[in-house]
């Protein structure tokens, strides 16, 4: 919280700054980031539990992206907005707790 307060006497002292990303992709903050990657891992830890307890559980997961890829453009540093954070938590995340991470294509009939 900050309020501004009337100078009475003295100075006002003012801080500005511009953040420029001159690097690839998408910032993100960093409360983008913490979230999401607890979630996900309470979600792999709970299907891996089911996985290992049961015979019902699903032996692959499935994330569908929000855009269309080209074969030749389905790497982790040419995914587009949301895509792009949301695949790289998963990989980084999926190694941490010991999962195969892939980005594919898939087509159903």
């Amino acid at each position: 919280m900050h309020q501004v307060k009337p100078v009475t006497a003295g100075y006002r002292f003012v801080l500005t700054y511009n953040l420029v990303r001159t690097g690839p992709g998408v910032g993100y903050s960093l409360a983008a980031l913490d979230d999401p990657s607890l979630k996900l891992k309470d979600v792999l830890r709970s299907w891996h539990q089911s996985a290992v307890h049961t015979d019902h559980a699903p032996r692959k997961l499935i994330y569908i992206l929000e855009h269309k890829y080209s074969d030749a453009s389905l790497e982790y540093d040419q995914l587009k907005g949301k895509d792009q954070l949301r695949a790289k938590t998963l990989k980084n995340v999926g190694a941490e707790m010991g999962f195969d991470v892939f980005l594919a294509s898939l087509e159903r009939e």
